[in-house]
């Protein structure tokens, strides 16, 4: 076998190409090639060998072809790829720019769930490391470059800081996004874009993941005073990330995004992949390609478990799932890749190395690459200039390449033919992440030559990472960023020393990190940084427990509880004994975050264990343990649905805070009227500019006691104990006017107007209360002004001006909620919106249903059970009127699971007698009589003030005065008068919404007493004015009233089944199937 090319040793042990074979013993032929492929002139020998010297590291021809490797053996699974791509891009039409640009709300008037026309791409490529995951992902940007707007990104999750930082890799991926954009020149396209929609107001929080914002002139500015709890950041990230998207597919169409070991991620950034796969108010194409190494992830694992989750709700939400699953290449496809980078085209030539290849690499794509690299650095197989071609010996090959053991030591040691100096460079990077910054390597280089000047130091880094990058070991973006050509190389460079060396290299970079880095990039590397010195020390320091618990913080502020957790464990775990009298602030802050961290997390036991050590300091005071009991008692109420229990802790944290106001809970009905008379006083009295001039609390004690309330009334009133949550209620108001505004005030006072309706039906006081707590929202700002809205216009001015006008407010109250992570409050208005208030008012049923189903996407994803069984009961109602459940009565639903202990709240009880009661007013009027006359005040109880009572007092009253006329049974009559004095006392005080509730009540009574001339003018009445307000469902039902008037009280069928022939009508137009078939029998019998 002849040589062309040797290969020898510098003493720094970088290897460089020797000079070719002497002037004199090369060939005419090789000395023309040479000449030809350089360009140069040879001239003499000593030329040639100048020219050897000086450019033969600038040939192509004698380097292996790799990247003429192509997408070898895959091609079935590319064409499933492209299947995908073309699926999506075939239903997309191009928004218009001005509906781009105007699209900033996530639920458009009248709440209208538009489902998306375009079936986003969810495709999974699971295999082993190397066999080509990334590769064939990659091979669809070329496919997707025909599409103008096209952005082709990837995001990887690294393999040291993936479950540390959360959403990790899509932060790499949305930053990319950004970059694609800037470089497309569209910089002011998306700035306004940004700043007109909802991304807006989570600005802030993107900033910390996304950096790039900034550059789009997008800041964070507050929106106003506020105060967060921590269960709502996670959906604060969400709907962050979910808005984001929104913007970034109106311009950037499609929008493929790549997620490289999926394998690794931590479950926040998998909920957060389904969530914006499942967005069906995203109507842009958004294809999503997680790559994921199939011999890591087990049946058990977090990953195979949210695919199942992702398959199991695809249909529902609009998307399409692939799975991809790739192989070894076989024999065949190894020899085509060593042809194409041999540029061989006699496959004899070639054939026995390929087999030779095949078993040492198994097959395996990445392995092929590194093995040949290394069979031409050790000149197994070399060039010939003179002949033309490569040379080799198999035998040879097979006796040197014995103990070739895996890619890792074949990386390895081409990782060592580089300098000292380069391969410690390629150290302290491996320990940065997949991801690294010259910056960060500038610092860490520098405390190796601190007397150096920098910019020294900085041309020799860049020179150190250009080698690495001509040895395809990493590859830069050129914005100063690099990263790994592929994870098993970072592997390599990290293990060429022992594992002991390893952590005391790892540690050390961490201190030289948090020493050099200025306060942003210290900020950005946070997380790296104290996982670098967590994983070299075990160490007693309160400098390292400070920097855990600034990374504990930090991973709270964007919802990674458990990542979180473990930060204040291992501060916790680095603090001295004498720690609470060395830094007392430190101590308490770690162990209180710690305990607030693990509560989330569902660790009882060890919250507790953190929470007894500050209990045992003797001068602990409450305010200092008040974050962390007033955390538990949220977890209590909202998580673990304890009200009762929550309660009675809530009353205990107060009294330790020295507020006694709150009496016995035996004592509460009496304190409820008590109360009442006198905040209502302090409010009546009040001039109209005084909440104007209110300031906003900054007493730590007031706002805590003010918390404490507010989690009294919603804990009191999940469990039944209306009277107290009044009380808490009240007092909230009382010290608003008395001390301040805290940001619980607003609500407050809307909830007092719920209250001032259920017992004493005052509506002028409660629209003096709406306008207080509007204007106290006005002063705090944009803070919980969704729940403001939604509290208002549900609870009090529902009863004071048109049901059709809160509509739009309660769309506008869902948006403003989601914004603020409030997914409680931001789906109780979207099942007003969309389910209840149209309900009342007599939207057609078949609308209304298929709105319903899209909002139950949306509230499934809050994971309530209260929101999803109140909407289920609902849509169950629904198909009950259209005929589609049989007349199932509500118990087979079979619809969703329902803990017990939530089967005894308010909200669940009022529910489930409301529609039960509306199944039967439409289908067994004597039922429904009956079941009035048991329990008639059961939802005025459950839910005082609610918007649903309105209905359903009317309902019922109509129910009594059909079994009154029919039976003449004295209860029917009795019950039927006095709830007709409730809606007609409501219509006096100035109720827009029962006028015509009254009407028909009226057209009864007179029936009833067999007034014809009355009643016969009330019906009409009550029919065109139910008529004119578009209520299809009271039109067709005044109608059905008033033909069973003319049947048995005037005995008139002709005029009867006119009016049953209108009703019949009302009712096809309303969409109720199932009472058209039962009015049109009667009709046939008449």
């Amino acid at each position: 076998m002849s040589e062309i090319l040797t290969v020898s040793g510098d003493e720094s042990g970088e290897m460089e190409p020797a000079s070719l074979r002497s002037a004199e013993s090369i060939s005419d032929s090789e000395e023309f090639l040479f000449d030809t492929v350089t360009g140069r002139n040879s001239g003499s020998g000593n030329g040639i060998s100048e020219i050897a010297n000086d450019r033969l590291a600038e040939l192509t021809i004698n380097k292996l072809k790799f990247e003429e490797m192509g997408l070898v053996g895959r091609s079935e699974e590319f064409a499933t790829l492209q299947n995908c791509l073309s699926r999506m891009m075939s239903s997309f039409q191009q928004p218009k720019q001005d509906d781009a640009e105007n699209d900033s709300s996530d639920v458009p008037p009248e709440s209208s769930l538009v489902q998306s026309l375009v079936k986003k791409e969810l495709c999974f490529i699971k295999g082993f490391s190397g066999v080509g995951k990334t590769r064939l992902a990659q091979e669809l940007k070329k496919e997707v470059a025909n599409y103008e707007n096209l952005v082709f990104v990837q995001g990887k999750f690294d393999v040291n800081n993936a479950s540390e930082r959360p959403y990790s890799a899509l932060g790499k991926a949305f930053s990319a996004i950004l970059r694609e954009l800037r470089i497309q020149k569209k910089d002011s396209q998306i700035g306004v874009l940004l700043r007109n929609s909802s991304v807006g107001t989570a600005v802030g929080m993107l900033l910390n993941l996304i950096p790039e914002l900034e550059k789009f002139g997008v800041t964070h500015k507050k929106t106003g005073w506020s105060k967060s709890s921590f269960d709502n950041s996670l959906h604060r990230w969400k709907f962050a990330f979910r808005s984001l998207t929104r913007v970034l597919t109106l311009v950037a169409s499609p929008l493929v995004i790549v997620l490289d070991d999926l394998q690794r991620a931590d479950l926040p950034s998998l909920e957060m992949i389904q969530h914006l796969i499942s967005d069906i108010r995203n109507t842009n194409p958004l294809m999503i390609i997680g790559c994921f190494r199939s011999n890591e992830v087990d049946s058990y694992s977090v990953l195979t478990g949210k695919i199942d989750d992702l398959q199991r709700v695809k249909e529902r939400y609009g998307f399409n799932v692939t799975d991809i699953a790739l192989w070894s290449c076989e024999l065949e496809d190894i020899h085509e890749m060593i042809m194409a980078m041999m540029a061989i085209d006699d496959q004899s030539i070639s054939q026995d190395l390929a087999e030779l290849c095949f078993k040492r690499t198994m097959g395996n794509p990445f392995f092929l690459v590194e093995f040949m690299k290394m069979l031409q650095r050790e000149e197994l197989i070399s060039f010939s200039l003179g002949l033309m071609k490569w040379t080799f010996d198999v035998n040879e090959i097979e006796e040197s390449t014995m103990s070739t053991a895996n890619v890792a030591t074949l990386l390895q040691n081409r990782i060592r033919f580089l300098s000292k100096d380069v391969q410690e460079l390629l150290q302290l990077a491996a320990c940065l992440g997949m991801n690294f910054r010259v910056e960060t390597l500038l610092v860490l280089w520098k405390m190796r030559n601190p007397s150096q000047d920098e910019s020294t130091i900085l041309d020799e880094v860049r020179s150190m990472l250009s080698k690495a990058e001509r040895e395809l070991l990493v590859e830069g973006n050129g914005y100063n960023l690099y990263q790994w050509v592929h994870d098993k190389v970072q592997e390599a460079a990290m293990t060429l020393n022992t594992p002991d060396h390893l952590n005391a290299i790892q540690f050390q970079v961490g201190q030289q990190l948090l020493l050099g880095l200025d306060e942003n990039l210290l900020e950005d590397d946070l997380f790296k940084i104290t996982n670098l010195v967590n994983r070299g020390t075990e160490k007693i320091n309160i400098e390292f427990a400070a920097l855990n618990l600034r990374a504990a913080k930090k991973a709270r502020s964007i919802s990674a509880f458990e990542a979180s957790a473990r930060y204040a464990e291992k501060g916790i775990n680095m603090l001295p004994s004498n720690v609470w009298i060395m830094d007392r602030s430190l101590a308490l802050d770690l162990y209180t975050i710690g305990a607030h961290m693990q509560l989330i997390s569902g660790n009882i036991d060890k919250a507790d264990e953190y929470s007894k050590e500050i209990f045992n300091q003797k001068d602990i005071s409450v305010m200092e343990t008040l974050p962390m009991r007033i955390a538990r008692a949220w977890t209590l109420s909202s998580v673990e649905s304890k009200h009762a229990e929550a309660t009675e802790y809530v009353i205990h944290l107060l009294r330790e805070l020295g507020y006694n106001q709150i009496w016995r809970v035996g004592l509460a009905p009496a304190q409820a009227l008590s109360a009442f008379r006198r905040t209502l006083k302090l409010i009546k009295e009040a001039p109209k500019d005084f909440y104007k001039s209110l300031e906003i609390v900054n007493d730590e004690k007031q706002g805590a006691i003010s918390d404490l309330l507010h989690l009294l009334h919603y804990s009191s009133y999940m469990s039944g104990r209306l009277f107290l949550a009044a009380v808490s209620c009240c007092k909230d108001v009382e010290l608003t006017m008395k001390q301040g505004i805290t940001h619980n005030s607003a609500r407050s006072f809307c909830n007092l107007g719920g209250f001032v309706l259920h017992l004493q039906e005052d509506y002028k006081t409660t629209l003096r209360l709406g306008e207080c707590a509007f204007a106290i929202q006005d002063i705090i700002g944009e803070a919980n002004k969704g729940i403001t809205i939604q509290e208002a216009h549900t609870n009090g001015l529902c009863f004071a001006k048109p049901l059709q006008q809160s509509i739009p407010l309660l769309a506008e109250a869902y948006n403003l909620s989601m914004r603020a992570g409030d997914t409680e409050y931001a789906n109780w208005s979207l099942l007003f919106s969309v389910a209840m208030v149209p309900y009342i008012t007599g939207k057609k049923l078949g609308p209304l249903l298929e709105e319903c189903q899209k909002a139950l996407t949306h509230v499934e994803e809050g994971g309530r059970a209260d929101h999803v069984v109140t909407l289920k009961l609902m849509i169950h109602l629904i198909k009950n009127l259209q005929g589609k459940n049989g007349r199932q009565s509500l118990r087979s639903t079979g619809a969703y699971f329902i803990p017990d202990e939530w089967k005894t709240t308010s909200i669940y009880i009022g529910t489930v007698h409301f529609t039960q009661c509306e199944i039967l007013f439409f289908s067994d009027l004597e039922a429904a009589a009956d079941i009035s006359i048991q329990n008639g005040d059961l939802l005025k109880k459950s839910l005082p003030g609610t918007i649903l009572t309105m209905i359903d007092n009317f309902h019922q009253a109509v129910s009594l005065y059909v079994m009154a006329r029919r039976t003449k049974k004295r209860k029917y009559k009795v019950a039927a008068k006095r709830l007709r004095k409730i809606l007609q006392r409501w219509e006096k005080a100035g109720n827009p919404n029962v006028v015509h509730f009254v009407m028909l009540l009226d057209a009864e009574d007179a029936a009833l007493s067999k007034k014809i001339e009355a009643a016969t003018e009330k019906y009409k009445q009550a029919i065109v004015f139910a008529g004119r307000n578009g209520e299809l469902h009271h039109a067709g039902m005044f109608n059905e009233r008033y033909a069973d008037f003319l049947l048995d009280v005037c005995d008139d069928p002709e005029g009867a089944k006119y009016q049953f022939s209108n009703a019949i009508q009302y009712y096809q137009d309303w969409g109720a199937d199932g009472k058209v078939g039962e009015l049109q029998e009667k009709c046939e019998r008449l």
